[in-house]
């Protein structure tokens, strides 16, 4: 697994989520936070399985 791949995903939905916010698209919003949490959710699943 390709944590650093995961990280930066996890990096870009996050400023992609807080963008949105600010433009008020709170339906993207949530996507993007979703997005952000299943690779976080992704990162701590891999770093447990070393």
């Amino acid at each position: 697994m390709n944590i650093g791949l995961y990280r930066k995903v996890a990096a870009k939905a996050s400023e992609l989520h807080h963008r949105q916010l600010k433009m008020g698209n709170d339906e993207k919003a949530a996507g993007a936070k979703r997005i952000h949490d299943r690779f976080v959710q992704k990162i701590s699943e891999a770093s447990s399985a070393k």
